[in-house]
């Protein structure tokens, strides 16, 4: 990794994250990006760019159908999708609700 690659990983972590886990020991110069946890929201940068480094963006939801909502919202309707959709989920009928209202993918 380079340090212009360091340095624009960090610069993801605008002032619309709250930090979680981590995030405080950066050393760009070194090119080191500590594992960070951060809860974002659709306008934080972190939610537009591919990441490529150890950071995590979770956004908080009140239930399944909210989180389908806020996907197609802020991203399906303008044309977009996440390349990657993880579901951690033992509820069978919940892993095949999102899979079929998200799309997600090249």
């Amino acid at each position: 990794i380079s340090v212009q690659r360091a340095e624009r990983v960090v610069n993801l972590l605008d002032s619309t994250c709250n930090v979680i886990y981590g995030g405080k020991h950066h050393d760009i110069q070194e090119r080191f990006v500590a594992p960070t946890i951060v809860e974002a929201n659709a306008d934080s940068t972190i939610m537009k760019e591919e990441i490529f480094g150890p950071l995590l963006a979770i956004v908080t939801v009140p239930n399944l159908d909210a989180g389908i909502q806020f996907v197609n919202t802020h991203f399906t309707s303008k044309g977009e999708h996440p390349l990657a959709l993880y579901i951690f989920s033992k509820n069978d009928d919940e892993r095949n609700k999102i899979m079929k209202a998200v799309p997600s993918g090249t």
